[in-house]
């Protein structure tokens, strides 16, 4: 075959900017819907979590964590989260807290601080804990709080205020477990191997490559500019 018919076979196989661009299109709209399905099911697991947590039951939330964590750890998954007001984009879960677990350890604290007040003649602790529940309850209603850290911080240092209370106040912190103990985020890996690792890599090579034809054509239009 004679170098002409080289370069003109060459030539009808080399990919264009405009056809790059029009593979790029696809490809795109593949992997945007790739990355929704991985939210969507992780979305559910973590659905699944907290329902297990708000119900008590130990077992199911024990094997929803761990089908949460295997799909998050193996797969790219995209998420919008909140903070400080502000949505950021994260990869895997984001920061979430096992509220029902911290609830019950919580209120088990709660039991056992009463239960020593009453062993420890302490009568005045029961008006002492309604007032305080009060107090507590509306401020929980006001800055939507629920049984979370703030609540139960608000029972122990409203109690400290009883002289009846101070022991009991004591105890109830020292047994309250920090809320961090409770706080749960799984972090997905950028590259994975699934289909959308794949995609992604062809839309990168695929983006260089217009990018690259778009400075070479520019370089080209402005050195006949210069010419002129």
């Amino acid at each position: 075959m004679a170098r002409g018919g080289k370069r003109r076979l060459m030539g009808r196989w080399r990919l264009k900017g405009w056809q790059a661009f029009l593979i790029l299109i696809p490809l795109v709209f593949l992997a945007a819907t790739l990355y929704r399905t991985n939210h969507l099911h992780m979305a559910g697991l973590k659905e699944a979590v907290l329902s297990a947590d708000k119900d008590g039951d130990e077992e199911s939330l024990e094997k929803a964590m761990l089908a949460l964590a295997d799909f998050t750890l193996t797969h790219t998954v995209i998420s919008f989260t909140e903070r400080n007001g502000e949505s950021e984009m994260v990869l895997g879960t984001g920061v979430f807290y096992l509220e029902g677990q911290y609830r019950r350890a919580a209120e088990e604290a709660l039991d056992r601080a009463r239960t020593e007040a009453a062993k420890a003649g302490n009568a005045g602790f029961g008006n002492a804990y309604g007032k305080v529940m009060d107090i507590c309850d509306a401020r929980a209603r006001r800055y939507g709080w629920g049984y979370t850290a703030p609540y139960f911080n608000c029972i122990a240092n409203e109690l400290s205020g009883f002289p009846e209370g101070e022991v009991v106040s004591d105890q109830l912190t020292a047994n309250i477990p920090p809320a961090a103990l409770y706080r749960v985020s799984f972090v997905s890996p950028l590259v994975s191997w699934e289909p959308v690792t794949p995609v992604m890599l062809a839309i990168i090579a695929l983006g260089i490559l217009l990018a690259i034809r778009i400075l070479v054509f520019t370089i080209s239009r402005l050195g006949a500019k210069l010419l002129k």
